[in-house]
């Protein structure tokens, strides 16, 4: 078995970056199409990283915005490579396609089944989030790789490495902060006595500290303050503080944006003024928090329909609507729909004039579907089988990162999860096969008896 799964597993390694330099030569790589989506922003800071060896802005001023690991992989490349080379996403293609091998390895400390393991691993070769996000200049793949070791030590019991990899992972994407607390929370759960239960959350929280560590006291001895990001008030004054203002007040986004821009640029000049100096961007960020807290609190019932809109499409929507974002496309992901039927030939039917891109996407549209049903599958067999609690780190894990999404929804933003849709799948449709091979053999020995 040894030697299959190793056979096996340098197939899906060779296949992924097939398909991943396939998508990168034919589409992305075309007129620079993986500068798409934030990429600005990691990569003004690697430019600084690459000619000025600091984390700043285009100003030289310190960078407290996006956190540094992806902005440094991409500057270490840009300085052995050339600044904004494609050099360094295909060095980022060759990382992304160990993704299928680490969700293999993933199925396997779940289920411990070859062929659902295989499945796994085949699919998330295919997919198209995966493929995507392979080769742009944004830090999803990154991200997943480093969270997909952090599951894999986390299921393995081995909680000083996942600390040091949930770490890393946290100095990618602003989620880390929340995924130490769940962890913690899921080995509570455990059916350790209580010291051990102690010993294991010491191990994970010291090593993840460990890691985080140098980047917040960076930040605490530049301006005062203890943040890893000043991402997340900006984040909710942009989408949910200006989705309310929009519907109450009866103007379209643009204008809500620009009068809310207004509105707490005033309350920075106050503080300002007051404060006799500039205001630290950790500093801006509570008065954004603030001001969409305020909002929230007037308005919760527009919020929640807002909340609710936002993780249907972060759940629903198929990862081929991320491709209207890229610049070939005349589209926008953003631009909303007026009806019902409008918004379902938006974001169900692909549309493209490149024959490759559009065989992709409705490949992407079946693959979502299959996932889909497989996924709902698994739910009720386990349901039926009173077996939820067995599976209840993965639910909670999986519901983190829909539920984060509740300012500003997008597919991209389960990617991290789509890893367990996909192995409960998976291990959905093997039970389907194995009951009716198990049906069709017993009719067989049926038949021949009579």
């Amino acid at each position: 078995m040894l030697k299959k799964e190793t056979y096996f597993l340098i197939f899906i390694f060779i296949f992924s970056f097939l398909l991943r330099a396939l998508f990168f030569i034919s589409f992305l790589n075309k007129d620079k199409n993986y500068f798409t989506g934030d990429w600005n922003d990691y990569n003004t800071v690697a430019l600084q990283i690459y000619e000025n060896n600091k984390i700043a802005n285009s100003s030289g001023e310190p960078q407290f915005l996006r956190l540094p690991l992806y902005p440094i992989f991409l500057g270490l490349n840009y300085k052995l490579f050339g600044k904004e080379s494609p050099k360094t996403l295909w060095v980022q293609i060759f990382l992304a396609s160990f993704i299928p091998v680490l969700i293999y390895i993933l199925a396997q400390l779940i289920f411990n089944n070859f062929f659902v393991s295989c499945l796994s691993s085949f699919i998330s070769s295919v997919h198209l989030g995966y493929i995507f996000f392979s080769g742009i200049l944004m830090s999803e793949s990154l991200f997943l790789i480093l969270f997909l070791l952090f599951l894999i030590l986390f299921f393995k019991n081995n909680f000083f490495y996942s600390g040091l990899t949930l770490g890393l992972a946290s100095l990618v994407r602003p989620v880390g902060l929340y995924l130490i607390i769940l962890s913690i929370f899921i080995i509570f759960l455990k059916k350790y006595n209580l010291k051990i239960k102690f010993k294991n959350i010491f191990k994970l929280f010291i090593s993840w500290l460990l890691v985080i560590s140098p980047w917040v006291l960076r930040n605490y001895l530049l301006t005062g303050f203890i943040f890893l990001t000043s991402f997340s008030g900006q984040h909710f004054y942009t989408f949910t503080a200006n989705y309310i203002y929009a519907n109450v007040n009866k103007v379209d986004y643009v204008k809500a944006k620009q009068d809310l821009q207004n509105i707490a640029s005033k309350k920075i000049k106050i503080l300002e003024n007051n404060k006799n100096r500039r205001l630290y961007c950790i500093e801006k960020c509570k008065i954004y928090e603030n001001l969409s807290i305020n909002y929230i609190l007037k308005h919760p019932g527009l919020f929640i329909k807002h909340a609710s809109i936002n993780i249907l499409k972060t759940m629903l929507f198929p990862f081929f609507t991320e491709l209207y974002y890229v610049k070939d496309f005349n589209d926008t992901f953003a631009c909303p729909a007026n009806n019902l039927k409008e918004a379902f030939s938006k974001f169900y039917i692909p549309k493209s004039d490149n024959l490759f891109l559009l065989i992709y996407m409705y490949l992407d549209l079946l693959i979502f579907l299959f996932l889909f049903i497989g996924f709902c599958g698994f739910i009720i067999l386990i349901i039926i089988n009173n077996n939820f609690l067995k599976y209840l780190d993965i639910f909670l894990i999986y519901l983190l990162f829909i539920f984060i999404t509740l300012a500003c929804g997008y597919p991209r933003l389960r990617l991290p999860v789509e890893g367990f849709i996909i192995i409960l799948a998976s291990y959905f449709y093997n039970k389907i096969y194995l009951k009716f091979y198990h049906f069709g053999v017993l009719s067989n020995i049926r038949d021949h008896k009579n």
